[in-house]
């Protein structure tokens, strides 16, 4: 298409036609509908409640529809929607930092990965509040790298080369992390409830990692005897409850002393190491380096980690 022609580039994928006639709008919409080439790679936005806008304003509100609404309601092999944008540009787009920061913590929780319910409940507010792309972006990278904190995948890497173009694409991608990351525990014959339980633990333990964790307490939080607790732990994770506690640790440290500049006694601490000579002990008998000597080499790239 050329300006010449009457159709022209308003931002990256967005282009604007001008007025058309009933019947030219309907010949053009039926060659994208039947086009079988064309479909999954373009769609038709019909508009409403423009007449009253400068094209400088029809502009904005069309990029801003195609960046954000459109990217929750595009359907896959769906072409033609129809807007107003009248009640688009009414619209509170605004939300708030603290609202995000409150999806990014719930969201983080690995309990997502066997409770369904609370699973779908978090999707659906999602789809209610609709964040921009960018931003669901960001809050989901972030989320990636405290899940890498309790199994043994490299999803960054993975959504680093994930092709999210729209909310379809993400929920695909939501649940086939889900699976790979059930699928990274230990094959078991438990149940579902069992597993959720055990995992709850393991989010716990992440989550207080500073904490002096006894297998009693953990056991009692996750409603299981602790002998039965200790015994499907294991089994599950594929760890006892002391092993996962200091990998967890030891990787929370390594975290801390590549990303942040804090002393190496604060980031024992927050290990869950008030001894910091101790920290320095069980982390060089972990990775193979003391904590300094890690930090120096930067984040450990020739550091061979010990079993």
């Amino acid at each position: 298409p050329t300006e010449q022609q009457g159709v022209s580039e308003i931002n990256r994928d967005v282009w604007l036609l001008p007025e058309l006639s009933p019947a030219r709008e309907d010949e053009i919409v039926g060659r994208i509908r039947e086009c079988e080439e064309l479909s999954g790679k373009w769609a038709v936005i019909r508009t409403v409640g423009i007449r009253d806008h400068n094209r400088k304003q029809i502009c904005k509100l069309l990029v801003d529809y195609a960046s954000h609404d459109f990217f929750y309601e595009y359907e896959p092999g769906r072409s033609v929607y129809d807007v107003d944008l009248d009640s688009f540009e009414r619209e509170d787009r605004q939300i708030s930092e603290k609202l995000l920061y409150q999806l990014r913590e719930e969201w983080s929780s690995l309990e997502l990965v066997y409770d369904e319910e609370r699973y779908l409940a978090l999707v659906s507010e999602l789809e209610k509040i609709r964040p921009s792309a960018d931003k669901l972006e960001s809050m989901f990278y972030w989320i990636l790298v405290q899940w890498e904190r309790y199994v043994p995948l490299d999803l960054t890497s993975v959504f680093d080369r994930a092709e999210l173009r729209c909310w379809a694409d993400w929920l695909l991608w939501l649940e086939k992390m889900r699976k790979d990351i059930r699928s990274s525990f230990v094959e078991t014959h438990y149940s579902d409830d069992m597993m959720a339980s055990v995992i709850k633990a393991v989010d716990y333990i992440n989550r207080n990692i500073s904490l002096d964790l006894k297998l009693t307490e953990v056991a009692e939080e996750v409603h299981i005897s602790r002998s039965y607790f200790s015994e499907c732990f294991k089994n599950i994770t594929g760890k006892t409850f002391n092993e996962y506690i200091r990998d967890a640790r030891v990787d929370y440290a390594k975290s801390l002393l590549s990303q942040t500049n804090e002393p190496i006694y604060r980031i024992s601490e927050k290990c869950g190491y008030p001894d910091e000579k101790y920290f320095s002990k069980v982390f060089r008998k972990k990775v193979g380096a003391l904590p300094s000597e890690f930090r120096k080499r930067g984040q450990g790239a020739s550091v061979q980690e010990r079993p």
